[in-house]
């Protein structure tokens, strides 16, 4: 029996079931499918799963029980079952990916289940150690007990009664399984399935499932083999070879032509001024001025050493501090129990003697057990760490090699206070802190007197001025103390040999640094103070002389090995004489780093000006050069143009999302395809550092690799913390004060840490692999030739201690113990990475430069991709040529990655889309050309949905995802320039301009390419924006405000634009003033109202632009950060129209100007202008006539098309319909106005030009063709006249008027 439903005016009849609230919601179903509001994205990303999941874990167990019953007992609870599911369970999906994907979460969480337990007595006791590849199995699981048996069992489980087969066993034998009673075959067809019958259709399923898993293993197997042969067999191809040797050697060269410049002063001049050669090629090298690569890589090891250091410490900071605000904020102790813990904290760091020091550490221990047990704070455990990590710098610091950099008696003092070591601290010298002393203080009072009373100062004037002085820090060699003043006080400056112990006032005035005063919150602060002042002194210091000393040994082995790239030297006479002039200043005297210790093994060597600079950090850019008000505009502009950038990547949940699958094709790129394994370990470092923990073997592992410089590293991040830490710098603002605090946090928030963790996952995944296949290729190597050397090509990336220890044992790779080999390895594959996925520390100087202008948003993110495939493709052709057959399929291997990723997949991809939906390229190509978006015009859109007759309905723009299309589009804009202009009938010099430079609608090479770096950015359009009332948010012009407003509306109308534009996408409202919103003025996203709409809290479901937001999509784009299109063609082709109309207006006043000139008389001028008249009205046509092709072939309908032409008032729809061009011609008010002028009206000439010149010159729109009919519009419907809705209504207005008219006329009124 049909049910008859009714939903939104429309009627379903629904057949398949009697039950009121199921038919309901078939119904609602069924208009879906018909009017196509669904989304293939959701059904494939959320319904789909949720579907799958109830139906397989759910539905397919409980109706597997109920069959089994009603085979026994005859009974047909199934069905009852079966219609409860389909009652209440999640929509069926319509679209076909949607099916696609609730089967496979339908029989893949079962399956998952089943193996799981089937191998769970095989699981090694223990985690393995990390990204060990040996399996986590202690025996391998066989296929058909712990596989397919399983499997087949799951399938089983989760089929139900709608679930398809496949027919493989009905196709094989009809007699097995399936029914062959006459009777029962009619039970089938009147749907009345019995309970063997489904039990049949179950162990088919099940069978079904097994089969195919029997083949899997070994397709995969096979397809693995073959691209292995693949790559193995290309890379030992003599003409490869010989071509990779080719190339390698040129690149050689060329790089070896462009490092001796540095060494050659070579000038020229631009409009007078004069440039130098290699000052302006540095700007465009990650390395910048720095003489080597390898120098380059030490010095980014310097800081990546500092931050790292610095990581852990925060880390155990905020530990301590969250400990503590934990115990204050619920009360677990009292005010004096409180300061009691912050005195036994400073104790554990710092205490005088061991005794103080265990039994503080022993009451932090019992602090722990009371209060902190199911807490992730620890002060124990933090304690024990950050005083190791202290005691450990210390011993660094104080090794044989960094004595003779020193001061006298430093090593000896800080060795003897091991244990208890750390710096005094002073508020006047510590950076972000603040310290204020004015000279009415009390402090500065006391401190005069004391100078005065030691005899340090004559009178009060001089106490003043040295006071003065020391806060400007001139007279310190460094900002700390060692403890007790051991090294004899301060060893420079005024109070040179003055030990401050005895001056306490002096102390007080510098603001010691103590943790003994003050509250217990204001005591921790100051121990973390301390301790942060002290490991940041101790990892600078030693980085910056482990860095020093690197780079002389990098230099000291140029020159052993004669290499013209030497750049340091003792002698000026060592200096080759073609090379003697870049050593020299201006005065004809050899530059020298300073001969001061701080410089360690470089002090007093000869080297250029450039690199002294560059290796010193001697260098300033405009914020540093410019006057105090200048940059501290400027860097207010930077810290804007930074936290709009944040707040549109970190703190949206879509770009989060993207940021970590996006990056997953860096290391296909590079021929990695990473395993369960790796991924799964991977993900857990990257937690654990998201956790901030330390002392595990995660946190280790995570600290090497942050000082390896693989994380951390990310180029977006990196871009928008520089921005801010300029606005910071600039300043100087004090971690104390409210926006230190704020920015700090911003730094170092959830958030944050979140974003570069998801950038880190991938890196590390890729360093593993890297570190794989490097060891296997060495190993190998080894064994086919024992003899086996790491020559020096490969020693790219190596430490320069690596190095020196890999030629002490001549390089002979089984000669090496296993940590050289492990360090080999790993500072290789670090290397790999570092220049194979982008890494801020990487940017060229011209990148960091142009990040401090208006324009651009996340420049270095495109500059490092260039980089970065350059690298790859790079290091591909270096390996193919080493002469090691195992490296040179590593080298094949990264090729095949650079050509999969930036063709093969996109390709592919775009194909596997019009395989699925049947969409043509035609199609596609339509849209892009008449319909896309700007930034859509060049990207890779993959159809992913069509309707009933074939037309696109829905795109996914693979650029969001693929983070190498920023190479592709402009490439793609070539082509598409092309296609669309041979389309267009555009001459050929007009496609070669569209393709290179761009037209009106399309961008072209250049603009792809240069669009990242000089585009304005968001800061700078919301300016831009503000200040001409113009936006083109939504692509096409609108006011912001109207010109009727008042101030006050202007005001908040442009304060709202701002805020919708710069805040952060998960914002759930954008705010429109002078509108009627959801919340007056306020109107929520789309996901929030298709969430608040779904649960029933809300009835207003359609957005402001009439669209009804589906949840399933929405909730798609959150959790995927992938993003869909839905072609809206009949709205885009009426603002094309619009447009065109314009444009045609605008033609027309080219003319108009000609006739209102009183200087232009002569024919020929009337003739031009008319001429650029119809070629700009025809160029408009020509335009809006293809985006009418374009609408047709998406499926817009003859007659729909035409009546949005005619909506827009354009004038001869008819003729554009048709593709007819109809030239302009004068009007005769135009006429007029040339004789007005007393000219002669150019009749004749202007007809001739129709002839001779205007339709020869302006290329011809494809006419209508024989196989086609000319459009003819539809007959508009003859107007009814009064008396015929008189006759229609008698009762009507029309009939009352009649009648009217009828009485006067037989009284005679006129």
């Amino acid at each position: 029996m049909a049910v008859r439903v009714k939903i939104d005016g429309q009627i379903v009849n629904v057949t398949d079931t009697d039950d009121p609230k199921l038919a309901k919601k078939i119904a609602r179903r069924e208009l879906k499918k018909r009017s196509g509001d669904y989304s293939a994205l959701g059904e494939t990303f959320v319904k789909g799963p949720l579907y799958g999941l109830q139906t397989g874990l759910i539905q397919g167990p409980v109706e597997l029980t109920t069959t089994l019953f009603d085979l026994a007992a005859g009974t047909d609870y199934t069905s009852d079952v079966n219609d409860f599911f389909q009652k209440h369970k999640v929509e069926k999906p319509i679209s076909a990916a949607g099916n696609v994907s609730s089967a496979l979460f339908q029989f893949g969480a079962p399956a998952s289940i089943a193996t799981k337990i089937a191998r769970k007595n095989l699981l090694k006791p223990k985690p393995g150690k990390l990204f060990d590849q040996s399996g986590k199995y202690v025996q391998k699981p066989k296929l058909f007990k712990h596989t397919i048996a399983p499997i087949a069992l799951a399938d089983m489980a989760a089929a139900t009664s709608d679930t398809p087969e496949l027919g493989l066993f009905k196709a094989l034998d009809p007699q097995f399984f399936a029914p062959t009673n006459p009777e029962e075959e009619v039970k089938g067809l009147d749907e009345k399935i019995t309970a063997a019958e489904r039990f049949g259709k179950r162990l088919r399923v099940g069978a079904e499932g097994a089969t195919l898993l029997l083949g899997l293993p070994y397709l995969w197997r096979a397809l693995k083999a073959a691209g292995s042969g693949v790559a193995s067999e290309l890379s030992q191809t003599k003409s490869v070879v010989s071509a990779a040797d080719w190339v390698k050697n040129k690149k050689d060269y060329v790089r070896g032509m462009i490092d001796e410049g540095q060494f050659k002063n070579k000038k020229f001049k631009v409009l007078g001024k004069e440039y130098d050669q290699y000052d302006i090629i540095s700007k465009f090298r990650s390395r910048g001025a720095l003489p080597t690569e390898d120098v380059a890589n030490v010095k980014a090891a310097k800081t990546a050493a500092m931050n790292q250091q610095m990581t852990v410490l925060e880390s155990s900071l905020d530990n301590i501090w969250g400990g503590f605000k934990y115990l204050d904020k619920n009360n677990k102790m009292s005010g004096d129990d409180l300061t009691s813990l912050a005195d036994n904290i400073r104790t554990a760091l710092y205490g005088e003697s061991r005794k103080a020091q265990k039994n503080a550490l022993n009451t932090l221990k019992q602090v722990d057990n009371q209060f902190l047990k199911d807490q992730k704070f620890s002060f124990f455990d933090t304690a024990n760490l950050t005083r190791n990590q202290i005691d450990d710098l210390s011993r660094l610091l104080i090794q044989e090699d960094n004595l003779k950099y020193l001061p006298k008696g430093y090593a000896k003092a800080v060795d003897a206070n091991l244990g208890k070591y750390g710096y005094t601290a002073y508020r006047a010298f510590i950076k972000n802190v603040d310290h204020v002393a004015n000279i009415n203080s009390p402090q500065w009072k006391n401190a005069r007197e004391e100078l005065l009373k030691n005899n340090i100062a004559k009178n009060a004037e001089d106490a003043d001025d040295i006071l003065k002085r020391l806060l400007e820090k001139k007279n310190f060699d460094s900002s700390y103390m060692v403890p007790e003043m051991a090294l004899g006080g301060v060893k420079v400056g005024l109070l040179k040999g003055k030990q401050l112990d005895s001056l306490p006032k002096i102390r007080e005035f510098l603001g010691e640094v103590t943790g003994k005063t003050g509250t217990a919150a204001e005591r921790v602060q100051e121990t973390m103070m301390k301790t942060r002042a002290t490991l940041e002194n101790l990892a600078k210091q030693t980085a910056e002389l482990d860095y020093l000393r690197n780079v002389s040994m990098i230099n000291n082995r140029l020159a052993q090995t004669g290499s013209t790239q030497r750049f340091l030297y003792d002698r000026i006479d060592e200096i080759p004489d073609a090379q003697k002039a870049a050593f020299l200043d201006d005065y004809g005297d050899a530059v020298k780093i300073p001969d001061q210790a701080k410089y360690g093994d470089l002090a007093g060597k000869i080297t250029t000006k450039r690199i002294a600079d560059a290796i010193t950090d001697v260098q300033t850019g405009f914020l540093e050069r410019s006057p105090g008000a200048v940059s501290k505009t400027w860097a207010t502009f930077l810290g804007i143009k930074g936290a709009i950038q944040k707040a549109k990547t970190v703190y949206s949940p879509i770009t989060q999302v993207r940021n970590a699958t996006s990056a997953s094709l860096f290391a296909v790129m590079n021929g990695n395809l990473a395993n369960g394994k790796t991924l799964e370990d991977s993900m857990l470092v990257v937690l654990e550092s998201l956790k901030r923990t330390q002392g595990n073997k995660m946190a280790d592992y995570y600290a090497n690799a942050q000082k390896r410089n693989v994380v951390q590293s990310g180029a977006r991040i990196g871009e928008i913390d520089s921005l801010i830490d300029d606005a910071v710098k600039t300043f100087k603002l004090k971690e104390e004060n409210f926006l230190g605090r704020q920015f700090k946090k911003e730094k170092n928030n959830f958030a944050t840490r979140l974003y570069v963790g998801s950038d880190d996952l991938w890196k590390i995944a890729s360093w593993e692999m890297e570190k794989g296949r490097l060891a296997r290729a060495f190993n190998n190597a080894a064994k086919k030739n024992a003899s086996f050397t790491i020559t020096p090509n490969l020693y790219k990336g190596l430490a320069p201690k690596t190095i020196r220890e890999l030629e002490r044992k001549k390089g002979v790779w089984s000669q090496l113990d296993d940590k050289l080999k492990n360090d080999i390895i790993e500072d290789i594959g670090a290397d790999v990475v570092r220049n194979t996925v982008p890494n801020y520390s990487k940017v060229p100087p011209i990148i960091s430069s142009l990040r401090r202008t208006p324009f651009g948003n996340f420049i270095a993110f495109p500059a490092e991709t260039i980089r970065t495939s350059l690298m790859s493709t790079s290091r591909a052709i270096d390996e193919i040529a080493s002469g090691v057959p195992e490296l040179a399929d590593i080298g094949m291997r990264r090729l095949m990655g650079n050509m999969a990723v930036a063709y093969a997949i996109p390709k592919a991809t775009v194909e596997f889309g019009k395989y699925m939906t049947g969409a043509t390229d035609e199609q596609i190509q339509a849209y892009k050309r008449s319909f896309a978006a700007p930034w859509e015009k060049n990207a890779d859109l993959i159809p992913i949905r069509t309707d009933k007759d074939g037309n696109i309905v829905e795109f996914y723009n693979y650029s969001y995802t693929n983070p190498y299309e920023y190479l592709r589009a402009p490439i793609s804009a070539v082509f598409n320039a092309v296609q669309n202009g041979e389309t267009r009938g555009d001459k050929l010099n007009e496609i070669l301009m569209q393709a290179v430079f761009g037209s009106r609608d399309n961008p072209g090479l250049i603009i792809e390419y240069l669009e990242p770096f000089f585009g304005a950015s968001i800061a700078t359009n919301i300016a831009l924006d503000l200040g001409r009332n113009t936006t083109y948010a939504s692509g096409s012009a609108k006011p912001i405000w109207n010109s009727t407003d008042g101030i006050g509306e202007m005001f908040f109308k442009g304060l709202a634009h701002g805020t919708n534009s710069a805040f952060p996408p998960f914002l759930p409202v954008t705010v429109e003033p002078g509108q009627t919103g959801d919340f007056g003025p306020l109107f929520l996203k789309d996901l929030p109202r298709a969430t608040l709409a779904g649960l029933g809290f809300t009835e207003k479901d359609i957005n402001k632009k009439g669209i009804r937001p589906n949840i399933y999509n929405q909730l798609a784009e959150s959790f995927t950060g992938l993003k869909t299109i839905k072609p809206t063609v009949k709205r885009t082709l009426r603002f094309r129209a619009f447009d065109a109309k314009n444009q045609m207006r605008e033609a027309v006043s080219y003319y108009t100007a000609a006739t209102n000139n009183p200087n232009i008389l002569n024919p020929e001028e009337h003739v031009k202008a008319l001429m650029r008249t119809n070629e700009a009205r025809f160029q408009a046509i020509k335009d809006l006539s293809m985006a009418v092709e374009d609408a047709k072939a998406l499926g817009a309908d003859e007659n729909e098309v035409y009546e949005v032409l005619k909506g827009t008032k354009i004038s001869n729809p008819e003729a554009i319909m048709n593709q007819t061009f109809i030239p302009y011609y004068p009007s005769a008010y135009q006429i007029e106005k040339v004789l007005e002028k007393g000219g002669r009206f150019p009749e004749e000439e202007l007809r001739e030009s129709f002839i001779d010149e205007i339709k020869p010159t302006l290329p011809q729109i494809p006419t209508v063709g024989f196989d086609r009919q000319p459009f003819v519009p539809p007959a508009s419907p003859r107007r009814t006249t009064t008396r015929q809705k008189a006759a229609q209504d008698p009762e009507g207005s029309a009939a009352v008027l009649l009648r009217q008219k009828e009485l006067e006329k037989l009284m005679g009124i006129n």
